[in-house]
């Protein structure tokens, strides 16, 4: 079986989700300097860029949201989420900081950000290394069960299931019965799985 360039797909949400983690590291770091000493900030120019970002990522949810999504844009989308409430949380502390004079909530909304970083950073490490690793995406006894109840399939042997990518399920199958009827039943289930 030739699988060709479908694992690029989880390296690169792999190394993705890798790279989030020291952005993570740094806003966290940043957010502990502001708790000891709190910045200026400019207030106009903060919630005009934080609105801003707020409407693009939200279009942007909007547009990715919908249809079934592979595993890097499920990353994309984990990732514009994340934008999206980190945008909220900027525009809720510079309006604290600029109507109450709470120059805290600046480093809190930092530390928000970062835990949804860190959170959709978990999210897509979780699911490519769950491929990377092959890990079974789905029941085998489920498949066995359909397998059998394709008709003069005595018994399935052995089975194994892995992902390719996201979009690429394998399957491996040792089938017990008549040669004949297993070899039709296997290209009338090609015929059916192509279409």
């Amino acid at each position: 079986m030739v699988i060709g360039l479908h694992r690029l797909e989880p390296v690169a949400a792999f190394l993705n989700g890798v790279l989030l983690i020291p952005m993570v590291g740094y806003i966290l770091w940043e957010s502990y300097r502001r708790f000891l000493d709190p910045v200026t900030i400019d207030p106009e120019l903060t919630l005009i860029v934080a609105t801003g970002g707020l409407l693009i990522n939200v279009g942007s949810v909007y547009v990715l949201q919908s249809g079934e999504m592979s595993l890097n844009e499920r990353s994309a989308f984990y990732h514009l989420l994340g934008d999206a409430g980190g945008s909220i949380a900027v525009i809720v502390a510079t309006v604290a900081v600029a109507v109450a004079d709470l120059p805290i909530a600046d480093p809190i909304a930092a530390t928000l950000i970062g835990f949804l970083v860190l959170w959709s950073a978990g999210t897509v490490l979780r699911e490519s290394s769950s491929i990377l690793l092959e890990r079974s995406p789905s029941s085998q006894d489920d498949l066995r069960t359909d397998i059998t109840a394709l008709g003069d399939v005595e018994r399935v042997d052995d089975i194994h299931v892995w992902q390719v990518c996201s979009q690429l399920t394998v399957a491996t199958v040792h089938l017990v019965g008549p040669a004949t009827s297993l070899e039709n039943q296997r290209t009338d289930s090609h015929r059916r799985t192509s279409d």
